[in-house]
């Protein structure tokens, strides 16, 4: 299954990622699942707090790590209604023009670009209204890079109410959902190959 798949580099953003719930259990598995098959042959787990807890990014080995990547993920929680403010400065950084776009310079042409985002609360706060915002809506942005930099965007993942609180759900309730959203990202991962 693996030996002919695609080098992916997953870009990882939590706060407080030792307590992430969800974000977590997502890396943790794909960790497990492709342990032992060239690992780093498939797969690079690029999580940002870990690497520059100064939030000072290395824009080129960032770049090396894209340009190596047939498939990009981004995976992180939604933070009020947008990405974590780290997650906005390596999208402001690293894509960076003559490198991403321009003219000539579009390095990331036609690489696979997977929004992979863990929601805290439930799909209920995501209305469509006249003057709320869907899921879709606050995704927009991601869209328009996309187009901008020429990567192909693949269906977004993304799944509400990904929190644990020990006295508002049960654990294993949460444990589902999260099964559900890693099984989402690993058939995108897969028909992708």
């Amino acid at each position: 299954m693996c030996k002919n798949m695609k080098k992916t580099v997953v870009i990882n953003w939590h706060s407080d990622y030792e307590k992430s719930f969800a974000n977590k259990a997502i890396i943790n598995w794909l960790v497990e699942k492709f342990n032992g098959q060239n690992f780093w042959d498939l797969i690079e787990i690029r999580t940002l707090i870990e690497l520059y807890p100064d939030f000072k990014i290395d824009v080129d080995a960032e770049q090396n790590a894209l340009l190596e990547a047939d498939n990009i993920v981004l995976q992180f929680p939604l933070y009020w209604y947008s990405t974590p403010a780290i997650l906005k400065q390596w999208i402001d950084n690293v894509l960076q023009r003559w490198f991403s776009h321009g003219s000539n310079w579009d390095k990331l042409r036609n690489k696979n670009l997977i929004i992979s985002i863990t929601i805290w609360s439930s799909e209920i706060n995501y209305p469509k209204t006249q003057d709320g915002y869907d899921i879709e809506e606050l995704i927009a942005p991601f869209r328009r890079t996309s187009n901008m930099i020429q990567t192909n965007l693949i269906e977004p993942v993304y799944s509400f109410s990904m929190t644990y609180i020990p006295w508002v759900n049960e654990k294993e309730w949460v444990l589902d959902r999260v099964e559900k959203h890693i099984q989402k990202l690993y058939n995108t991962l897969i028909n992708l190959q």
